[in-house]
């Protein structure tokens, strides 16, 4: 069985709306150990031949078999896998990767097998050696003379021990003694049993092998046989660097993209850090955005028990019945019995009153007793009242009214007035109390059972407008409010409103957050253009890399490696911009929450990890979604235009 047979071969091209022919029935046998010229003039079919028989074109009428087998039946997938075990290429142009070392360069191929890392440099290198350059492995192919670069393609074209070489032109671009040394190699990689395909218009070069296939405008004119093939044809043994061949997988395409970005460093510093500065920037809102509601949060809870909460009564009217905003003891039960309620207790509040001593006059935007909801730590001298003693504990603001020496009025007795409406008409309550404490809160207080029997002395009777309700834990006071809101009374409607500290935070956290997200917003718009950049540099790579493009498929690549090559390389520009920009807004916030942390005891800037990760996993993903269109764009070119890029 003949290693390559060509049977009947046609293929034709549209141009113009026109079928042109360029290959004429073409029939051909080749086995192994033999080096074949196909001899022609330029636009004779010779490259088209060369690209049907190394699998990169099957759009054509015959059949190609290798070892029996059809290579235009054997679908995209086999065609990959019989350009990466069965076929070297080696180009006129070289066609080296201008971004990889010379060892890279070879080890390419090797990337597509089961060999070890270290067994892939092995290689590579012993290759270079035997073809006389060895010590140019460490360098780039710009660095490189012309000789130099065919031997460098020979040697990555043998990389994979391939059973078939195919040679385009190997000594087009070289001179005589160039062209006479890569002549010798191709003999002596024929002598050990592989076949050696070589394309050429010049005679001299044709004569080096041991048959000339003549092509003439797409036909087979003469077939001339110049030698016997090797003794070693027909070779069918399978190498440690043919065997059990992969694709270039993920993992390499990452370290191919990682050594593309490192050789064109400067560029991609630009791209990097001006996705950076968007994340900087979106970062830095959301860490002011969680320090703002930390700092309120912080600031309220200091004027007010977070555990405690206010009940009142639902009601209509701009001056509601006083029979309808009153509680009474089954109402203080009732909440007191919802579970995890600590305690309960009735509160009076009136919205206006006066404390006078002698001719001084305070008045009180807000009066109520004393409730679990007050904190003990903004006394500023004294105590809170003691229930049933008719004592007072006054604001700061009001003692310093009533007297300059105003630590001096603990002990001090005080008229307080208030009035209650009833049936529409203003009743005047009058008091005395002792002062018993003074307080940085903005309104006095005083005890419920002292208040209640002021009441009882003005002929009136207090009811309680509110329930003081302590929960366990901080945890519980959202559940607890939602199920007192929804106690009802004997009609089925809603009885209660919860007023508090929590009810005030959350408003405040939504206004906050609401600005946080307008500013990160804002902010996020640099992301966009981050991600227009990067789509439009990747674009750019590939036009730039198109004939890399072309070497890859050559190789045997996938349109799946080409697609995670370019994909790699986007996740790379966006996982490190999306690191360089967290630790820069990192630095910030130290730097920030230093500067102000005498003024406002607080960090202001709140870095949380969960945000910080799911930012870096953000900048990766943008960077990934602005690749995909480039990415398929790379990995759907056709390998033979690829490599006849300019």
């Amino acid at each position: 069985m003949a290693l390559l047979e060509i049977k009947h071969v046609n293929k034709s091209y549209t141009q113009a709306g026109e079928q042109v022919q360029v290959l004429h029935d073409i029939n051909a046998t080749f086995n192994g150990g033999e080096f074949v010229s196909i001899l022609g003039e330029s636009g004779g079919g010779k490259s088209t031949l060369l690209n049907i028989i190394g699998g990169l074109d099957q759009n054509y009428e015959g059949t190609v078999t290798h070892r029996g087998v059809d290579l235009k039946s054997s679908g995209t997938q086999s065609l990959d896998k019989y350009r990466r075990q069965t076929v070297g290429f080696v180009f006129q142009s070289f066609n080296l990767i201008s971004h990889l070392t010379i060892i890279d360069n070879v080890i390419l191929p090797m990337k597509m097998s089961t060999l070890s890392n270290q067994e892939q440099h092995d290689r590579a290198l012993k290759l270079l050696t035997q073809l006389g350059v060895g010590a140019q492995a460490d360098k780039h192919p710009n660095q490189l003379s012309g000789g130099q670069k065919q031997r460098v393609a020979i040697a990555r074209a043998l990389a994979s021990d391939p059973d078939i070489l195919i040679a385009d032109e190997p000594t087009g671009a070289l001179d005589a003694a160039n062209t006479d040394a890569v002549l010798a190699i191709l003999k002596d990689i024929a002598k050990t049993g592989k076949l050696v395909i070589q394309v050429t218009h010049s005679v001299a070069a044709a004569h080096a092998g041991n048959r000339i296939v003549h092509l003439d405008n797409g036909t087979i004119t003469q077939i001339e046989e110049l030698s016997a093939a090797s003794p070693n044809a027909g070779r069918t043994g399978t190498s440690a660097a043919q065997s059990t061949r992969k694709s270039i997988g993920f993992w390499n395409a990452f370290g191919l993209a990682l050594k593309h970005l490192r050789y064109n460093w400067r560029r991609n510093i630009f791209i990097v850090a001006g996705f950076a500065i968007g994340i900087f920037a979106v970062v830095t809102m959301l860490f002011l955005g969680d320090g703002i509601k930390g700092y309120m949060t912080n600031q309220i809870n200091q004027q007010v028990n977070p555990r405690s909460f206010v009940v009142t009564k639902k009601t209509g009217g701009l001056i509601p019945n006083l029979a309808k905003v009153s509680l009474t003891d089954r109402d203080v039960k009732r909440v007191g019995a919802i579970k995890h309620v600590r305690h309960s207790e009735p509160i009076y509040a009136a919205s206006q009153a006066q404390v006078s001593r002698g001719t001084k006059v305070a008045s009180e935007q807000y009066l109520t007793t004393d409730n679990p909801a007050l904190l003990s730590r903004d006394l500023t001298k004294g105590r809170n009242p003691h229930d049933g003693a008719k004592e007072i504990t006054l604001s700061k603001n009001s003692a310093k009214t009533l007297a300059k020496n105003w630590r001096g009025m603990i002990g001090k007795r005080v008229t307080l007035n208030t009035q209650i409406l009833k049936q529409g008409k203003p009743v005047q309550i009058t008091g005395d109390f002792k002062v018993v404490g003074i307080t940085k809160a903005t309104s006095s207080y005083v005890d419920y059972a002292g208040l209640r029997s002021v009441f009882s002395a003005n002929h009136q009777t207090m009811h309680a407008n509110a329930i003081a309700v302590t929960v366990g834990s901080l945890a519980r006071v959202k559940p607890v409010q939602t199920r007192i809101k929804h106690l009802t009374n004997t009609s089925g409607k809603k009885t209660f409103v919860v007023t508090g500290a929590a009810n005030i935070l959350d408003t405040l956290m939504k206004y906050v957050s609401l600005a946080t997200y307008v500013l990160a917003a804002i902010a996020g718009i640099s992301l966009l253009v981050s991600a227009f950049m990067i789509i439009v540099v990747m674009f750019i790579s590939v036009t730039e890399r198109t004939k890399e493009i072309g070497v890859l498929r050559a190789l045997g690549a996938t349109t799946g490696d080409v697609r995670n090559l370019f994909l790699s390389e986007a996740l790379i520009i966006g996982g490190l911009a999306g690191a360089v920009g967290l630790i820069i807004a990192l630095g910030a916030a130290l730097g920030v929450n230093g500067a102000i942390a005498s003024a406002i005891h607080y960090a202001i800037l709140q870095p949380s990890l969960g945000l910080s990760v799911g930012i870096l996993l953000l900048s990766v993903v943008i960077g990934v979604v602005a690749a995909l269109a480039p990415s398929r764009q790379a990995a759907k070119l056709d390998p033979i235009q690829a490599l006849a890029a300019e």
